[in-house]
């Protein structure tokens, strides 16, 4: 990590340690609005669910409780909805924390330093060069790491609202 650290400021700069930080800060306003709508969806109709299979099978009790693996369920979906959506912003950001540095051939051409201007100079230039597939290059490996940890959030999320609620005065 430190030499990491370094290295960048030798090559780059301390701009250099702030590459990709418009595209990151531009990228996580919708990412969040989007996972936490579309958590707050998932969970509204899988209440929905719930209270339809209770009260088939007993119309007195319509408990809506979500378990814990509802709610992974729901965050999975919330996760996976951002990332797929939100995806082409992450590539350019990662294009912008990477120009200038080598790299493998089977993952891309080398992306030049102040290859773009900016972030949606970034786009426009992905599109022209390599069309819709270039603006969601790795999105397999990125949703495979975006779902459960959007999973995983939201089911401590809610464990540690209801765990405030309780002690709260």
């Amino acid at each position: 990590m430190r030499s990491a650290f370094f290295d960048i400021i030798q090559s780059r700069g301390i701009r250099g340690l702030y590459n990709g930080l418009t595209p990151t800060l531009v990228e996580i306003v919708p990412y969040a609005g989007l996972q936490f709508g579309t958590y707050d969806m998932f969970k509204r109709w899988m209440m929905d669910w719930n209270r339809y299979i209770l009260a088939s099978k007993n119309p007195i009790n319509t408990d809506t409780n979500l378990s814990s693996f509802q709610l992974f369920v729901c965050g999975l979906g919330a996760g996976t909805s951002a990332k797929l959506v939100c995806h082409p912003l992450d590539v350019v950001k990662k294009r912008f924390q990477i120009e200038g540095l080598q790299r493998h051939p089977r993952y891309g051409a080398r992306v030049e330093r102040r290859a773009y201007r900016n972030m949606l100079d970034g786009l426009r230039q992905i599109m022209i060069s390599e069309g819709w597939h270039g603006l969601y290059k790795g999105i397999v490996p990125s949703t495979v790491k975006a779902a459960p940890a959007g999973a995983v959030t939201f089911v401590a999320y809610e464990f540690t609202s209801d765990w405030l609620e309780s002690i709260s005065w």
